[in-house]
């Protein structure tokens, strides 16, 4: 569940309790109504029923217990609270306080049995992979049945001298792909064959600072007035590349947190000769692969590389291969690091915590789930500021973590993403949401 596609599809098969629309609003999925928060508890005990029509693929009713199950099981949940059975009724108590908890449980609380199998509550399953191709066939059990019976997956390996997806886009344009979904910018401009929907989805492009190794956070401010994030969207995207340039660290769909941060050369260099403490090189990691919101890996890292070259950081940029880079992420191994993140649901709080919560920090977490503060950041004020933002929903905390992340700079939000997929014309149905998540079982083929 490390990779976008692996969660697309994993979606299709197991559900959440509650799934985003295309609008960004949290819907009843496996709950049958919405959730009732008790009005005496603060924003920290919530109850909900399973709806009765659910059925696992093997045609087992779906029981509240095996709702509860399934979040005690689940370590993204556990983090946040508990759940059990009272009567029927799930009772949901939280840790701290959160007023729209029905948004957490998009991204959580997935309903597995494995029994002869990994059995799941979607629309599709998974068909025998004898034959090495992975192929997702309708749920006979499922509540509403997908017009499309299967589902084929083919992957298509990216050219290892430019990083591009050519043999997908030539597969594309030749009418043997339905729907390729992670595409960038620049390559669904070259399609002529195709439907194309272009939509901003919530992504931002991030240059991490591993806060353990550029401990001053006046060497991290140095660093970020050397970098103009128009002239970084611009080579990224080409043009309109306001459109793009990153203000802050939440994409605009989830709300405004400024950092002020703005480009400023030759009070870099002043600041970066006054707080460098070495001449040993600095290293930015990327990995080739483009993304919604880093359509252009290696030229945006160049672009990084040079411009602060230019204030006298002695710099290099190391291209590896998404499992090398995943690791040295998680291990703190690295200087740089151009990455990025895509929201897992429409809450800008769970996106905040994900990124620079102090919790989120990699080793602070059993496993990889929910853990991108690869940036090593911890404030006790952002994480109150964040907390206080789930009870509250107020924008202005949004505002003042913004101005915060400004003063620490923990890292420098770049660009943000564009949503680019491609479909064939008798391909049908499709909606982008603000979160890239994709619906297959509302598709149609004509």
């Amino acid at each position: 569940m490390s990779d976008g596609a692996t969660i697309l599809l994993a979606r299709q098969i197991f559900e959440t309790p509650f799934l985003v629309s295309p609008d960004g609003s949290a819907r009843p999925c496996l709950f049958s109504d919405p959730l009732v928060e008790d009005p005496e508890s603060g924003g920290t005990r919530f109850s909900g029923r399973v709806r009765p029509d659910a059925r696992f693929s093997d045609g087992t009713l779906v029981t509240p217990a095996d709702m509860v199950a399934a979040l005690a099981g689940d370590p993204v949940f556990r983090t946040r609270g508990t759940a059990t059975l009272r009567d029927d009724l799930i009772q949901i108590n939280l840790f701290a306080p959160d007023t729209r908890f029905d948004l957490f449980l998009t991204m959580c609380g997935f309903l597995v049995r494995e029994d002869q199998g990994l059995q799941g509550t979607g629309p599709y399953m998974l068909e025998s992979a004898a034959t090495g191709v992975v192929r997702l066939v309708r749920n006979p059990h499922a509540r509403t049945t997908a017009p499309i019976e299967s589902l084929e997956v083919r992957a298509y390996p990216a050219d290892p001298e430019t990083g591009r997806p050519t043999a997908l886009l030539a597969a594309l344009e030749k009418g043997e792909v339905d729907l390729a979904p992670r595409l960038s910018w620049r390559d669904v401009h070259t399609l002529r064959n195709t439907a194309v929907v272009l939509k901003p989805v919530s992504s931002t492009c991030i240059l991490y600072l591993n806060n353990e190794r550029l401990s001053d956070p006046r060497q991290r401010a140095a660093l970020a007035l050397a970098l103009d994030r128009t002239e970084i969207a611009e080579r990224a995207f080409g043009d309109n590349p306001l459109a793009f340039r990153a203000t802050g660290l939440l994409p605009p769909a989830l709300g405004k947190t400024l950092d002020r941060l703005s480009p400023d050369v030759e009070r870099a260099r002043v600041e970066w000769r006054d707080v460098a403490k070495s001449s040993e090189p600095l290293t930015i990691v990327y990995s080739p692969g483009a993304r919604p919101y880093l359509p252009a890996p290696a030229a945006v890292a160049r672009l990084v590389r040079d411009r602060l070259r230019r204030i006298g950081a002695t710099v290099e940029t190391v291209e590896l291969p998404p499992a090398q880079l995943s690791l040295r992420l998680n291990a703190g191994s690295f200087d740089l690091a151009l990455m990025g993140n895509i929201p897992d649901s429409p809450d800008p709080a769970d996106y905040l915590a994900a990124v620079v919560g102090s919790d989120a920090v990699p080793e602070n977490v059993r496993g990889t789930f929910f853990a991108f503060n690869f940036s090593r950041y911890r404030s006790r004020e952002v994480d109150d500021l964040i907390a206080a933002y789930r009870k509250e929903r107020r924008e202005e905390t949004l505002g003042e973590i913004g101005v915060l992340l400004g003063r620490d700079v923990p890292l420098i939000p770049l660009m943000y993403g564009r949503a680019c997929v491609a479909h064939s014309w008798r391909l049908r149905g499709f909606k982008p949401t603000v979160t890239g998540l994709i619906d297959l079982s509302v598709l149609t083929l004509s």
